[in-house]
């Protein structure tokens, strides 16, 4: 009877806090996720830009290839994180950045998606996608990122 009570109350408090939350904004691009176009100047140069500018903030680099960039993080000092994201195995999540950089017409594009990643480098690694909450986040750091390369 206290587990049936328990797990109610469960689903009530899950549907509270599941009807209050607030979608988040999309952002005026073109694919509504954060994204630049920066002129005159090559992908090489965006892509040791974005290395440098993580590096120093204390992210590793996952991968660099001719066409983006993986860099990550452990998110350690988050409860809600941890309790989100952490799993039994590794309470620890780590935050994913993708930059894939490609060449066009008018410059280069950079496009971002960034993941919450449950028990990272294991064999049991689950991703969720969590770039439309933190979007308007990310797309002013593309913003910063671009400014830095005109001057």
């Amino acid at each position: 009877m206290l587990m049936k009570k328990h797990f109610t109350a469960c689903l009530v408090v899950a549907g509270v806090v599941a009807g209050c939350a607030a979608p988040a904004p999309r952002l005026q691009t073109a694919s509504g996720n954060p994204e630049i176009v920066i002129p005159n100047v090559s992908k090489k140069q965006v892509i040791e830009k974005i290395v440098a500018a993580k590096l120093e903030k204390g992210m590793q680099v996952r991968s660099v290839t001719d066409y983006g960039v993986v860099v990550a993080k452990k998110v350690d000092n988050s409860f809600m994180a941890s309790f989100l994201y952490g799993s039994r195995y590794d309470s620890t999540p780590e935050a994913r950045i993708h930059y894939n950089v490609v060449q066009s017409g008018s410059g280069v594009k950079v496009f971002s998606r960034t993941e919450m990643v449950t028990n990272p480098g294991g064999g049991f690694e689950r991703t969720s996608d969590v770039t439309s909450s933190i979007g308007t986040q990310m797309q002013a750091e593309l913003e910063e990122l671009k400014a830095s390369l005109e001057r």
